[in-house]
C-alpha cells in the first residue's frame, strides 16, 4: 500500500484548536468523503496529543526510546485503520507539535510526503489567552502583570525551523483573527486549506473557553491557597463548563496600555518579515485586538461564578469556599453553612467572606486581575 500523504495541523496554541478539532473528530465522514482520514491512532480524547507529546523537545531529548516505540505504534495502529478506510490523506493535529523540533518531526513524517498547517495569534491577544489557560490547567497563582512580563513570541524565529524542514508551499501560515478567517471562522477556513468547502457557522466556536473575571479569580485562589493533591476530581472540567455559561466568566484579564505597546514593539519586526515573506505585505496583524479596558468586580460576578461552578460539580464549589474561609480542609461545617444560606437564596454571608477577603488581602504577593473596591464595600 502506497504510503499516504500526512497534513500536520501544528496550532499554534489558543488559535480555535479544540473547536477545529471536535469539529474533525465529530465528522469523520465528511473527511473521508475527500478521502481524509483523521486517524484514531496517536489520538488522546480529540487531538493527536500522545504523539504530539513524545515528539516535544524534552520527551525526545529524555527518553527517545519511548518516543520510538510510540512512534512504532502509531503507525502499526494507522496502517490497521487505513486497511478498513484507504485515504490519500492523514490528518493529524496537536498544539503540542508546536513545541518540538522541525527536524524532530521532519523525521517521524518525511516532508517530501507531509505538510504543515499553523495558526498565528497576536502576541498581547496571546499573552492573556495563554495566561488565562495557564490558570485554568495548572496551579499557577500570579496575575496578569506578573505573567505578562516576557516579550511575546517570536513568530520569524519560530516559523525558521518550519520552514527549513517543510519548504516553500509545504508550510501553510494563517492569521487567527476573526477578519482574518474565512467566514470569520476557523473551521471553514481550516477546510479551505485542504481544498473543501465547508460551513461550520451553526457549530460551537468555543469548545474550551477561557476562564475570566471572577471565575478566573476564584482558580487562582484555589491554586495559591491549596495543595494540588487535595483537589477534588474534575476541577479543570467544572471551571471550563462555568465559563461557559455567561460572558461575565469568560471576562479577559487586561493588559496596561503601556505593556501591550512593549509587546507589540518588541514583535514588530520579526512580525513584518513573516508579513513580508508569507502575505506579501508590511503588516502581519492588520486589527489589533482589544487587551486593555477598565472593568472592575462586584459581588454579582462572584455570585454568579459560584452559582456557575454549583451547577457544574459541587464538590469544586465546596473546595472553592473552603479556601475563601481559610479553613483548615477539615472543618467544613462553615463551609457547609455558607453553601446551604447560599443555595436557600440567602448570599449574605458569602458576601461577607467577600468583602473580608477583599479588605485583607489576599496575601503578602497577591494582586487581583481586576479592581475589587466594590467588594470591600
Amino acid at each position: 500500500m502506497t504510503e499516504p500523504t500526512f497534513i500536520l495541523h501544528i496550532g499554534r496554541h489558543k488559535s480555535g484548536t479544540s473547536s477545529l478539532q471536535a469539529y474533525l473528530a465529530d465528522h469523520p465522514d465528511r473527511l473521508a468523503a475527500e478521502d481524509i482520514l483523521y486517524p484514531r491512532a496517536g489520538r488522546q480524547g480529540i487531538a493527536h496529543h500522545a504523539l504530539a507529546g513524545v515528539l516535544q523537545q524534552r520527551s525526545m531529548r529524555e527518553d527517545p526510546q519511548r518516543a520510538d516505540a510510540t512512534l512504532r505504534q502509531f503507525r502499526h495502529d494507522l496502517a490497521r485503520e487505513l486497511d478498513g478506510r484507504p485515504a490519500r490523506r492523514v490528518l493529524l493535529s496537536s498544539e503540542a507539535f508546536q513545541n518540538a523540533r522541525a527536524v524532530d518531526v521532519a523525521a517521524a513524517f518525511a516532508p517530501r510526503n507531509s505538510s504543515v498547517i499553523v495558526y498565528l495569534r497576536e502576541q498581547a491577544d496571546y499573552l492573556v489567552s495563554s495566561y488565562q489557560q495557564v490558570v485554568h490547567a495548572r496551579q499557577h497563582a500570579a496575575d496578569l502583570a506578573t505573567y505578562g512580563s516576557g516579550t511575546g513570541v517570536d513568530y520569524d524565529h519560530f516559523l525558521a525551523g518550519w520552514e527549513a524542514a517543510w519548504p516553500g508551499a509545504d508550510l501553510q501560515v494563517g492569521v487567527y483573527a476573526r477578519q482574518a478567517l474565512l467566514r470569520s471562522n476557523v473551521i471553514d477556513d481550516f477546510f479551505a486549506r485542504l481544498g473543501i468547502e465547508v460551513d461550520a457557522s451553526d457549530e460551537p466556536q468555543d469548545r474550551n473557553p477561557s476562564i475570566g473575571g471572577a471565575l478566573l479569580e476564584l482558580k487562582r485562589l484555589l491554586n495559591a491557597r491549596l495543595p494540588v493533591d487535595r483537589w477534588p476530581k474534575g476541577v479543570y472540567q467544572a471551571f471550563s463548563q462555568a465559563a461557559g455559561t455567561d460572558p461575565a466568566l469568560r471576562l479577559r484579564p487586561a493588559l496596561t496600555p503601556q505593556r501591550a505597546e512593549q509587546v507589540r514593539a518588541h514583535c514588530a519586526p520579526s512580525n513584518a518579515k513573516v508579513a513580508r515573506r508569507r502575505f506579501d505585505r508590511d503588516v502581519l496583524f492588520q486589527h489589533l485586538p482589544t487587551v486593555s479596558h477598565t472593568r472592575a468586580l462586584g459581588f454579582e460576578d462572584f455570585q454568579l461564578a459560584l452559582q456557575a461552578l454549583l451547577q457544574a460539580r459541587r464538590e469544586v464549589a465546596q473546595c472553592v469556599v473552603e479556601v475563601l474561609l481559610g479553613a483548615s480542609g477539615l472543618d467544613t461545617a462553615r463551609r457547609d453553612r455558607v453553601l446551604a444560606q447560599f443555595d436557600a437564596g440567602n448570599t449574605d454571608p458569602y458576601r461577607r467572606v467577600l468583602r473580608r477577603l477583599a479588605r485583607q488581602g489576599a496575601g503578602p504577593d497577591w494582586a487581583w486581575n481586576f479592581p475589587v473596591d466594590a467588594l470591600a464595600a
